[in-house]
């Protein structure tokens, strides 16, 4: 089975022990050096396959999905790939643009965002908006995009079919495929939202909210907020994601830390009882000080973190790391993106440009 997870995330660092340690294990083995376009593993970072066989020479990759068997991979001119992964075949190629009539794609219709959902695939592409592929139908069908939305963080569907959409006006809600939306969540820019034992969770710009009533309410969790010190305009700093049960909230540093700074650091904290209490997890001593972190997520047991150039690995709940994975002769504004897969962790290098 091919299940995607799309996954945002965090962590951080502490001191002299903590280097110590990292350093004795980075120097086991050297870490994969990512020259290719998309590469996949399926032994938690040991050892990694190349796709690009699969794809055409210096695809700029804009955006990535998957579901049960296949992965997609968005790109310029409305173009998107995809890879079915239980078999060898070169990826088949569609463009988004034969769901509208006397339209050609120019380069400027970027696929920035493809969201995989138990109803179909969802794809946003700049200048057009949004269209949508049932599952098992061979054809794309462009739907009503909310007035004024350019970008779409994250679209998720509930048990009930219900769609909600993150964007930079807040969450919008659609009980019909995506065919009409309404605005629920009006406190602003929504960075992400996720789908947590029937409660909709949101960070934005304006804090981190939980929905019990499908949207209909919101209330911010104070409790949260107030632990991290998450305060207005930190939300390109926080990052939430769940595994299994448990949820996860990363705050990370906004500046190097300096002699007369009371930036606390990264944070990481977790809740096994759906958000009422949070505690710090251990990976935090570690972690707390370490500069750059992006990303923090788990696959299959294992936490990972992510630099802009860099993929590290703890096999230990975040006491020791591993650098498992390094890219080179980095272009500007390139860094790469990730997907977890069923047993699988697919890297994909992504313009992250304008």
């Amino acid at each position: 089975m091919f299940y995607s997870v799309l996954l945002s995330t965090f962590f951080f660092f502490n001191c002299a022990s903590g280097d110590r340690q990292e350093e004795i294990t980075t120097k086991a083995t050297k870490p994969y050096s990512f020259k290719d376009q998309v590469i996949l593993s399926d032994d938690q970072g040991e050892t990694w396959n190349s796709l690009d066989v699969y794809l055409p020479k210096d695809l700029k990759i804009l955006s990535l999905s998957s579901d049960q068997n296949n992965l997609f991979v968005g790109t310029e001119k409305a173009e998107i790939y995809k890879i079915n992964m239980l078999s060898s075949a070169n990826a088949e190629q569609e463009n988004l643009m034969t769901a509208l009539i006397n339209q050609k794609p120019i380069d400027e219709n970027r696929v920035y965002g493809m969201f995989s959902c138990a109803s179909g695939l969802y794809s946003h592409v700049y200048g057009i908006g949004l269209l949508r592929k049932q599952n098992n139908a061979g054809y794309w069908q462009p739907l009503t995009t909310p007035e004024g939305v350019h970008g779409i963080s994250k679209i998720v569907e509930d048990s009930k079919g219900n769609l909600f959409m993150a964007t930079q006006f807040g969450v919008y809600r659609s009980d019909d495929k995506g065919k009409s939306w309404d605005r629920k969540f009006q406190y602003g820019f929504a960075n992400n939202i996720l789908i947590h034992n029937n409660a909709l969770m949101v960070t934005g710009i304006n804090g981190i909210h939980q929905s019990d009533d499908e949207g209909k309410s919101w209330s911010p969790i104070k409790s949260l907020q107030d632990q991290i010190g998450l305060h207005n305009n930190d939300d390109n700093s926080v990052q939430m994601f769940k595994e299994g049960n448990t949820l996860y909230v990363l705050k990370r540093m906004s500046s190097a830390p300096s002699f007369m700074s009371t930036e606390p650091g990264n944070m990481l904290v977790y809740s096994n009882d759906n958000g009422k209490t949070w505690v710090n997890h251990p990976a935090e001593s570690v972690l707390k000080n370490k500069q750059g972190i992006q990303s923090v997520f788990i696959h299959k047991n294992k936490l990972y973190y992510t630099t802009n150039n860099s993929l590290m690995r703890s096999d230990d709940n975040g006491l020791t790391w591993k650098n498992i994975l390094h890219i080179a002769d980095k272009k500007p504004n390139m860094s790469f993106r990730y997907i977890i897969a069923g047993d699988r962790l697919i890297l994909a290098k992504s313009d992250f440009g304008c």
